[in-house]
């Protein structure tokens, strides 16, 4: 035991001094290794104006919108995104109090579960909506004036989505929009009963349509895509409940329902600008964390060598350019057709994912900016599901359009629904599935449920 002591202690030096100098070497890496200049597109992203202009983008009378009845809802809007902005330029928060301010009082109250005339879960909603006349009607005398201030976003010539500098930043409430949309749909159910209110309760409806696209399309941020896919979802099935219960509106409404079915196109669907929004989202928070950095111990960063260690292993340009490239890669992964994009989602998100936090690679450079980037979740694919699964819905009613407009007869479908290749299933490439005997047109979606998409297909015999 004496002879192996030296060669212990010996072996031990040689330890201590490994780790010693491994343990400079990073330190070295840290604080020598300066941070990186962002991308010159990243850059251009961060720095991006909005393209529309504040009078015809009806985002700002969405923030005004609970404004009180003596207000103006895009004024007060204006102002306060205005004030938003200042905020974060002078490192301030906005209290709910703040805005209370510039919506002054009275000012809109919705109980959303209220204004929920039909089951989400409801195979059919127009019998619902129906029972639930005097409840609706009392809802729109209740409302009227947010209804119609609700209405008056379709008379603006765009929607842009502005989204905030940093996430401590307050977002637009759409409760109150999503609530007011149901209450124009059940508008749209009651109106349809009566064949002299048909077509403005179309005309209605396709206003509706022509809203919610927008917002969609122009959608920056993930929560808005996805309130807007919902409501879009939602009032396509009206649309093809009524085609179901009177198919001669195809006929005796034909440009309204062109315009009301018109399929969901590939801009629409894309989340390709939302994803450009989630990493301006992303990085204010990278940014934010940056300035901590530098500002007294009075922050959660607390003491000078907490301060000290976060400067050395979070390089805040270094972590965005990383998230870019990782957002980057997803964007031209789910431009790719629904097709390639179910076949490859699996062997894309394992090759994304692939990241260890002990390598070297990550331990001596920006450890903190990759194991941030890397800890959220890169999975997109669940929401880019429920954009194709909407699309092909939007086929499903589309083609029972053509179907009632051309009076084809159930012998004649399963060939008519094969004829145009834009009306096919997006995952597939086939032809939409036809049982004749529930007389459905359907697919296998794959959104989160993995729901079979259907619609029951009325014959205008």
């Amino acid at each position: 035991m004496r002879r192996m002591l030296p060669g212990l202690i010996k072996a031990a030096k040689w330890l201590s001094l490994a780790v010693v100098s491994l343990a400079l070497l990073l330190l070295a890496a840290w604080f020598l290794i300066p941070d990186e200049d962002l991308h010159a597109e990243v850059f251009q992203i961060l720095n991006a104006q909005p393209s529309i202009p504040p009078e015809q983008n009806s985002f700002y009378a969405m923030w005004g919108f609970k404004a009180a009845p003596s207000l103006a809802p895009h004024i007060v809007g204006r102002k306060i995104l205005e004030t938003l902005n200042q905020a974060h330029t002078q490192h301030r928060k906005v209290t709910e109090a703040d805005l209370q301010e510039f919506w002054g009082v009275p000012q809109l109250k919705i109980d959303s579960t209220g204004m929920r005339f039909c089951k989400m879960d409801a195979v059919e909603c127009l019998p619902q909506l129906r029972a639930a006349r005097e409840k609706i009607e009392s809802s729109e005398r209740e409302f009227d004036l947010y209804v119609r201030r609700y209405h008056a976003l379709r008379d603006y010539p765009d929607f842009e989505e502005v989204l905030p500098a940093s996430l401590d930043i307050p977002m637009v409430d759409f409760s109150d929009f999503v609530a007011l949309s149901d209450l124009t749909d059940a508008r749209v159910a009651l109106d349809m009963g009566d064949k002299a209110k048909q077509k403005e309760a179309l005309r209605n409806l396709a206003a509706e349509l022509k809203l919610w696209r927008k917002i969609g399309q122009n959608a920056h941020s993930l929560v808005t895509k996805i309130i807007a896919a919902s409501v879009l979802q939602r009032k396509f099935k009206l649309a093809s409940e009524l085609l179901t219960e009177a198919p001669e509106i195809a006929v005796q409404h034909s440009e309204l329902l062109v315009e009301i079915t018109r399929p969901l196109t590939a801009i629409e669907a894309s989340v390709s600008r939302t994803l450009t929004g989630e990493l301006r989202l992303t990085s204010g928070v990278f940014l934010g964390l940056a300035d901590e950095r530098e500002i007294d111990g009075s922050n959660a960063l607390g003491s000078i060598p907490g301060r000290l260690l976060m400067i050395g292993t979070f390089k805040p340009n270094a972590t965005i350019n990383l998230q870019y490239t990782l957002y980057s890669a997803q964007r031209e992964f789910y431009a790719q057709p629904a097709s390639i994009v179910a076949e490859k989602t699996s062997a894309f998100l394992a090759e994304l994912n692939d990241f260890s936090p002990l390598s070297p690679r990550t331990l001596f450079y920006n450890p903190v900016g990759k194991v941030l980037v890397y800890v959220s979740p890169l999975d997109w694919s669940k929401y880019v599901y429920a954009m194709h699964d909407l699309t092909a819905y939007t086929r499903l009613v589309e083609l029972q359009r053509r179907i009632a407009a051309a009076r084809i007869g159930i012998d004649e479908i399963p060939a008519f629904v094969a004829t145009d290749d834009s009306l096919r299933n997006p995952y597939t490439g086939k032809p939409m599935r036809w049982d004749a005997q529930s007389q459905t047109l359907s697919l296998q979606g794959y959104g989160k449920a993995r729901d079979t998409l259907v619609i029951r297909v009325g014959i205008d015999r």
